[in-house]
């Protein structure tokens, strides 16, 4: 959070001169959320900077977007914000990871609507990022998705995920 300082000019009784108080003043968050506070003011800022600083934090690509930037276009996406584009196969196949970055309002039905897009793509993973931890339902959704299964790592991974997000 950004914190600003505005400079008194009124002299003080004792001195006759001017004297400075460094009051704070709350601005909008400028750059990245450092805390908790911030991404919550950050999403009450700008909704969309909150989903491309939430894809941010897991390198993800915004939906519509370029490669290093923060921001992607804005419209219908079908609640996909962002993409993480990986080759998994032994002929080089190109496999993607869907975001969905939401701050608030968060519950089952989202996760559902996630699970969808990605089996409708054929993706391989799904992952639902949010400020607010998910709901036990959230989770039981997640889990009901299954696992995909790497051709190269022979490794299980959840084919859906849900996380708060974290703050440094």
């Amino acid at each position: 959070m950004v914190e600003r300082f505005c400079k008194s000019t009124n002299p003080t009784p004792e001195q006759g001169k001017p004297t400075f108080h460094l009051e704070p003043k709350v601005d909008q968050v400028m750059g990245e959320p450092m805390d908790h506070n911030d991404a919550h003011q950050l999403t009450h800022d700008d909704s969309y900077q909150f989903q491309w600083w939430a894809l941010s934090t897991i390198q993800a690509m915004p939906l519509g977007g370029q490669k290093g930037k923060k921001e992607g276009k804005k419209g219908t996406d079908r609640d996909i914000d962002g993409v993480i584009n990986f080759i998994d196969g032994p002929k080089g196949k190109l496999s993607q990871v869907l975001v969905q970055g939401k701050s608030g309002n968060v519950n089952s039905g989202l996760i559902r609507d996630l699970r969808g897009v990605v089996e409708s793509d054929n993706a391989a993973i799904g992952v639902f990022i949010t400020l607010e931890p998910p709901t036990s339902e959230m989770k039981k959704e997640a889990v009901s998705a299954g696992f995909y299964t790497s051709p190269i790592y022979h490794q299980n991974t959840p084919a859906c995920r849900s996380f708060a997000s974290k703050t440094s």
